[in-house]
């Protein structure tokens, strides 16, 4: 027959075993949601920046025909190689 000090013992260690899983598992979420948040901040960057320089083709675009000012296209220019 198991005594009861035997099955206290055994209770302890599932439970520590549980709890060593609890952990294990939590660094691993973490470590993919920040994954996944870097991921999805690479993205937003690329896409700002592909913007940027949409935007500055129309805007050079419009100071060819003097409907906006060179210095704006080109400050636009610059700030989307700033940010990358």
């Amino acid at each position: 027959m198991v005594c009861k000090d035997d099955l206290l013992l055994l209770l302890t260690d599932i439970e520590s075993q549980l709890d060593e899983l609890e952990e294990i598992i939590n660094v691993k979420v973490t470590e993919e949601r920040n994954s996944l948040v870097n991921e999805r901040k690479l993205k937003l960057a690329k896409a700002e920046k592909k913007y940027t320089k949409a935007e500055t083709r129309v805007l050079l675009k419009m100071s060819l025909y003097g409907e906006t000012s060179l210095d704006k296209a080109m400050n636009n220019l610059e700030l989307s190689y700033k940010t990358t």
